[in-house]
């Protein structure tokens, strides 16, 4: 599944940013990290697989502060970073949130 496929891009980039940091200052691990985060906010909130764009802003897809919890676990649990409730849900976008957490693996590495 697609969702599969997604994991295995997050851990492929958080393994190269482990030999390589700067593999996160590309564009295009916001753009992965992004679409993961639509993907599991989808399956948080039981909507179709691609129904939330990375476009979108978290609220605007329906998250409420419930689900941001479970967000916020999620991405502890996947990217190792810790962040609030109050800044997922403020994000104007899951690119944006996406950029937040890439910033905090760069800050980390």
């Amino acid at each position: 599944s697609s969702a599969t496929a997604e994991l295995d891009d997050i851990t492929t980039l958080l393994k190269s940013a482990a030999s390589d940091p700067s593999v996160l200052q590309d564009e295009e691990s916001t753009v992965i990290i992004a679409t993961a985060i639509a993907s599991a906010l989808a399956n948080f909130l039981i909507k179709e697989e691609g129904s939330i764009k990375v476009k979108d802003s978290p609220e605007h897809a329906g998250l409420d502060s419930l689900v941001a919890m479970e967000l916020r676990n999620w991405i502890r649990q996947r990217f190792g970073v810790d962040t609030t409730v109050m800044t997922i849900v403020q994000s104007t976008s899951i690119m944006s949130l996406g950029d937040y957490i890439r910033t905090a693996l760069v800050k980390r590495s």
